[in-house]
């Protein structure tokens, strides 16, 4: 009995296969792009360098899907590949050499990475010009490990250096220095060094304001990020005043189920109950109830519906969650966990 095996695709067919796969990305279908992808991977007469680029939208989808551990994966596999055909020091191999270290750091090997970042370094500042975004690039993730090991300082100290570095030989792209500013300035706050991350982000919200306007996006996240560094520097006062004021702005900006607008509306709410200005409090439970986030689930809108049968004097039947478990709601407690709150050391890990 014979077996059948499939002959080689056509040329034709290699790229109808890979349309496919981008189509079923954008459409958000990642499994199916990946599994398509996977399939053109097994043809090896497909170039390395085109081989490199479905490796790069393989490590994409997989962190559209949540999957940071598989996102390293195929990067591990691509570094493993091209190291063999294009080199350790090709620019596509630099790539996902970097793109590797970055996922092993989300993904629980940040220890690892911290290893390996030193002939990362050294051959992208050999291999890649001055002002290459690479080079940038690789630099700011390699202080991700002491971020996560808590030594702020010293990461903070390793983004002076960057800073000193990008002055000298300005990034090609203006938003690589803004970043490196933000992040440089979170660490300080991080480090307890309030004073000094506070001028940092004064100075940097005057040039983001100018380059994209004082209602976009980026502009009040950064507000929304400085008035978290004002409340862990125990100005509260100046904190609140700016969270309402930012409020009704994210709302007409991004819209209330905008997940930043839903937080912060979260925030004010308990500010009000501490403040006991209940029906303020109910106000922003309502508005949460009627547009509820984005990324928001069904025990969400049970806490938050016994929040206004609380506001209302109402005492309602026991809701439960999607475990079973009964949702319950005690003044103090947040409806997000500590990662989704607008303030800025807690506001879960940006990529340094």
């Amino acid at each position: 009995m014979h077996t059948l095996h499939r002959s080689p695709l056509t040329v034709a067919e290699l790229l109808s296969q890979f349309t496919q796969a981008i189509h079923a990305g954008d459409a958000g279908h990642y499994e199916d792009a990946i599994e398509l992808t996977c399939e053109l991977l097994n043809d090896q007469r497909i170039r390395p360098e085109d081989r490199g680029r479905f490796y790069r939208y393989l490590i994409q989808w997989s962190v559209e899907c949540g999957n940071p551990s598989q996102a390293r994966f195929y990067a591990s596999q691509a570094v493993r590949e091209l190291k063999g055909t294009l080199g350790a020091t090709h620019e596509m191999t630099l790539q996902l050499r970097s793109s590797e270290l970055f996922w092993m750091c989300e993904s629980g090997m940040a220890d690892i990475a911290h290893r390996r970042f030193p002939d990362l370094i050294r051959d992208v500042e050999e291999h890649l010009e001055p002002r290459h975004e690479l080079r940038w690039a690789v630099l700011m993730n390699a202080v991700i490990p002491l971020k996560q090991q808590g030594n702020f300082t010293r990461a903070a100290q390793r983004y002076e250096r960057i800073l000193g570095s990008m002055r000298r030989r300005p990034p090609r792209d203006p938003l690589t220095l803004i970043l490196a500013r933000d992040n440089y300035a979170e660490l300080l706050a991080c480090a307890g060094n309030y004073e000094r991350s506070l001028e940092q982000y004064g100075s940097l919200l005057e040039d983001v304001s100018a380059v994209f306007g004082e209602r976009d996006p980026r502009t009040l996240m950064l507000r929304n990020r400085i008035a978290g560094v004002r409340f862990d520097a125990g100005q509260d006062e100046e904190a609140w005043e700016e969270w309402t004021v930012l409020l009704p702005v994210f709302d007409d900006v991004c819209g209330p189920s905008h997940p930043e607008s839903a937080r912060l509306r979260s925030l004010c709410l308990l500010h009000a109950l501490e403040q006991g200005k209940e029906e303020e409090a109910l106000g922003h439970a309502e508005t949460l109830l009627a547009f509820p986030r984005e990324d928001s689930d069904e025990s969400d809108q049970a806490m938050i519906r016994a929040v206004i049968a609380e506001l209302r004097g109402e005492a309602p039947a026991a809701e439960s969650d999607q475990d079973g478990q009964q949702s319950e709601w005690e003044p103090g407690q947040s409806f997000y966990a500590p990662d989704q709150c607008p303030c800025a050391l807690c506001s879960g890990d940006r990529a340094a």
